[in-house]
């Protein structure tokens, strides 16, 4: 699978009637809105844009991603030192089965 960088919920492919992207006929892809469209809603007010703050020296970097694989949102926060050097400050999975999303059987 791919995973992709949110700015907002309509970047989820399946998140609204009409985007699913390739390879979905105007018919499934309704059929993927209409199965994730209460998660969706919720998830409106939950996603942002990425977000840089400075703390001690360091750069903190918030930022979202969806996985077509499963259809996982997730929350990260990362933090990036002065030397480059990164950590994972915070992970969360926000939502699964979210939009276009395909699973392996």
């Amino acid at each position: 699978g791919r995973a992709f960088l949110l700015s907002n919920v309509s970047d989820i492919p399946g998140s609204s009637p009409g985007n699913c992207g390739k390879g979905w006929s105007l018919e499934e892809c309704k059929l993927i809105y209409d199965r994730s469209k209460n998660i969706i809603n919720k998830l409106k007010d939950i996603i942002t844009a990425t977000n840089i703050t400075i703390k001690h020296d360091s750069y903190v970097v918030t930022f979202f991603s969806w996985k077509n694989l499963g259809g996982i949102v997730e929350m990260w926060k990362i933090k990036v030192g002065k030397d480059g050097t990164a950590s994972l400050l915070f992970h969360e999975v926000v939502a699964e089965e979210v939009g276009a999303y395909f699973v392996l059987r």
